[in-house]
């Protein structure tokens, strides 16, 4: 699986689990809500800066938004 894929359904779930929306990631990890919508469905190609911005906003370790979770 492509890591955007990866990454998008890590952003989703997260966000999902604790009741955030997309325009309140968006604005606070200072990214459009367009963009997050495009990562959410892994269409986005991401860079690393991106990624680092959602891990600081989310408060979460790089490999929970960059690992396959088992299911």
């Amino acid at each position: 699986m492509e890591l955007r894929k990866i990454v998008g359904e890590n952003v989703l779930q997260w966000r999902t689990e604790n009741n955030v929306t997309q325009k309140e990631l968006a604005e606070k990890a200072g990214i459009d809500v367009t963009y997050l919508r495009r990562i959410e469905h892994g269409k986005a190609n991401l860079t690393a800066n991106v990624i680092d911005l959602l891990k600081d906003t989310m408060q979460v370790p790089m490999e929970q938004l960059t690992q396959r979770k088992k299911r």
